[in-house]
Parts: C-alpha cells; structure tokens; sequence
C-alpha cells in the first residue's frame, strides 16, 4: 500500500520516470517536513537491495522506521568513511543508493568515501534528498549540481512554494530580539541631546510596559501549546538560557513544563529525543537542542520554535524553521519566535519571504490564514530609528569632511546643511567640530 499524500505522487513519478529513461543518478529538492522519507519508500519497492545514507544515526532511524528493513542497509556518511578509510574494504552489489541530506557529502572525507562508493556500484541507481542543496558557508557550492547535475534535479519545491501550495502550513514569524534593552542602552548614549532623542525614550517606555520577551511569549504562544523546541548555540550558555526561559515562560502564565536537553556531545541524546517524543502529558513539553537538530529530525508534534542561536548559515536557518511544519491538514499553525533576529542577518529575505516581506495587521491576519511575518511594532519603531540615527550619522560624517577641507569658518553661502550642522554642533558641545572651528580662528562666546 502506498504511503503517499498526493503531493509527492508528481515527484515519485518523475523518480521512477528518470530512471526508465536512463538518467542512473537524479535528486530531489524539497522542504523538511513535506514527505522526502515516504518517496524513497515508494522508490526502494522497486529495487531488490538497498544501501540508505544519511549523515547521522538518529535520521537513518527515522528512515528505517518509514522505509523499512527489508533489503535495506543504513549506513552513516562517518561510518562509510570510516569504512573506506582502508583499500581493502568495499560495499558491492546494490541497485539503488539513496543519500540523504546529500548535500553534506561535500565535506571532504565523506565526499570521497561516497565516490568509491559509486564506483564500487557502477550500475547503481542514486535518489538524493535534500532540503537545502547549496552549501552556504563552503562558497556557495551548489551540490546538486556537483554531484547529479542540473538536468538531474528532476523535481524540486521551494519551502515558500510548500506554503503557498498548503502543503506545510505556514508559520506565524515573530522577530524579537534578547539584547533589546541593552540596545536601546547603547541607542540613548549615541542619541542623547539629538532629535532623536524623544522617539526613542518613548520606544523604551513602550518596551517596559509591553513585558518584554515574556509579552511576546504570552501574545504569540498559544495556552494548549504541547510541544516546542528551542535552539541554543553553546553547552556553556544553557545554564542562563533555561533560567530566562523559564522565568519568561512562568511571567506569560506557563507554570508546568518539562524541559528535555539534547545535547549533541551527551552520549545519550537519542533517549532523551525519545523521550520528548514519548511524552504524552498535557504539559508544554521543551526540547532544548545544543547544535543538533538542524536537519533531518522531524520532533513528533512540534508546534513551534525559538531561536536562541543566530546563524549566518541559511541551510541551518531553514532546518530550523522545518522543526515545526509537516504536512498534515489537521495541524495547527506552527510559530517561530525569533529572539537573535536571524531572518535579517547577512541576506535572509531570500524566497523564504518571497513577496511576504511587510508585516501585516492583526485584522488582515484574520481574513488571511497564510503565511504571516509579524514583527513587534517595537521593533520596528527601533530599527526605523537606527536607521535614521545611521542617516545622521553619514550626513554628519560628509558634512564633517566638507569642514576639514574648506580651510575656514563655514557661512551661509557654503550650503545651508553645512552651514547648519556645523553650528548646530557647536552649539551642542561637539568638541570635535569646535577644534576645527577654533583652528580657523573661531572664538567660542562666553
């Protein structure tokens, strides 16, 4: 019996349909939590041995538990490496190999065990699987390409085109930020005495009565939510992070809550994700992910996520915002709470917000179920304000120039934006613009 949704009928087609007509190596390319799994369990039927890879043991379970046993060996990219790290050892005599997360075979190592691989399987089939298939962070190398080739890409869906197609349901996106007050710190000394000055006290009168993260907890997370997970980025950071966590969750009303950690070094982390899986209680459940957990881990019911951990890595981005979107109709919407602000770090507004950029209102949020980015109003407020201080700054930083270079006290025929500014400055204290002044002759009055 088939265990396909009908939106993975087209690319188990298109499978089977390369292979008939003689293309030995294709990919496909489609977002977590949409099916990838199930297609190569369609696919393995039709061969009669059967090597799965996959970069870590706990995914190759998760494949084993959707694809079976039968004629089929899993094994990890560092134990095929490991295996041919020695001349004498060889894997011979499948019909189909199936890599997933093919796209961490550009590693070195694992890269090269894989070749001898293929070369060990000549007449081998190969279905790769992937989420992310551009090796962000190793100069842009596109994977597909390098291992199958473009014309091999036989189908392919985009993590937006899987919403617009409500084949995962679109998250709610709430961007916060975990250093807001010590931001605004930093704004109010670089604004004091500006005409900035007042937005932003009335920013940071706003923040103080909106509760902080613990408002944007108690707004956006839902009171029946069971299950969430939250990255963190260093063992050495948990200890505060679950503090503020909890103490956040307990002032936006969460009182009881277990909390898994799944720590990648701890020996034991397969038990601990099994038992967050397991646990059936009405309680929020928390899976605390320590550089794990980005790829290839679908947690069972995982409602939502929050980002401790900031990443310049767009795949690791997109894994993570997969942890909580499945393709199930009956599912509720999944919310990501962004606390590092990632989606606009380095150029994140990459198709994942494809004509989805501006926020929208809560009474345009009712009528439209799909996908929302919704940004704090506060936030949007600072960063406007950032960056109009950023724009004051560059003025003042040409007009400065202008100053040094003109050799004399400025006058109104010099241009009245020069001409105001460096008044303007002297008249604040810059000493920086008086030293100038003073050098052209200038005498401060009394």
């Amino acid at each position: 019996m088939s265990k396909l949704e009908k939106w993975n009928e087209k690319p188990y087609s298109d499978v089977i349909e390369a292979f008939n007509n003689g293309k030995k190596r294709v990919c496909i390319i489609r977002p977590t939590g949409s099916g990838k799994s199930y297609i190569a369990y369609e696919v393995a039927k039709n061969f009669h041995k059967v090597l799965v890879l996959a970069p870590n043991n706990y995914i190759l379970q998760q494949n084993e538990e959707i694809i079976g046993s039968n004629g089929i060996e899993y094994i990890s990219y560092p134990l095929l490496n490991s295996i041919y790290k020695s001349p004498e050892n060889h894997l011979k005599g499948y019909d189909l190999i199936i890599t997933d997360e093919f796209h961490r075979l550009g590693a070195k190592q694992w890269g090269k065990a894989y070749a001898n691989l293929l070369i060990d399987n000549p007449k081998a089939y190969v279905l790769g699987l992937t989420a992310t298939e551009t090796r962000y962070l190793d100069d842009n190398r596109d994977m597909a390409r390098e291992l199958f080739g473009l014309d091999r890409i036989v189908n392919k869906l985009t993590l937006s085109e899987a919403w617009e197609q409500h084949i995962l349901k679109a998250p709610t996106y709430v961007i916060g930020s975990l250093d807001f007050d010590k931001e605004l710190e930093e704004l109010e000394k670089l604004t004091k005495e500006t005409i900035l000055e007042h937005d932003l006290s009335d920013i940071k009168v706003d923040w103080s009565r909106s509760g902080g993260i613990s408002g944007i907890f108690k707004k956006y997370l839902r009171p029946d939510l069971k299950r969430l997970i939250v990255f963190n980025d260093r063992v050495k950071n948990y200890s505060k992070m679950k503090e503020d966590l909890t103490r956040w969750l307990h002032e936006a009303g969460f009182m009881n809550f277990s909390i898994y950690e799944a720590d990648v070094s701890v020996k034991d982390v397969d038990s601990v994700i099994r038992a967050f899986n397991k646990d059936k209680s009405d309680n929020l459940k928390i899976l605390v992910s320590v550089n794990m957990l980005n790829e290839g881990i679908h947690a069972e019911g995982c409602e939502g996520v929050i980002m401790f951990r900031s990443t310049c890595s767009k795949n690791i981005f997109q894994q993570q915002i997969g942890r909580c979107m499945c393709a199930n109709p009956e599912s509720k919407k999944p919310i990501v709470i962004d606390l590092v602000d990632n989606l606009y770090r380095e150029d994140y507004i990459w198709d994942f917000t494809s004509g989805l950029q501006q926020p929208i209102s809560e009474e345009e949020n009712d009528k439209n179920d799909d996908y929302v980015l919704e940004i704090d109003d506060l936030l949007i407020r600072y960063k406007n304000l950032l960056e109009r201080y950023e724009e004051i700054l560059s003025i003042y930083s040409i007009n400065l120039e202008k100053f040094k270079k003109l050799g004399r006290m400025v006058t109104p025929k010099d241009g009245k934006s020069l001409y105001k500014l460096v008044l303007y400055h002297i008249k604040k204290g810059n000493q920086e613009v008086i030293k100038i002044a003073e050098s052209y002759g200038y005498v401060p009055r009394k």
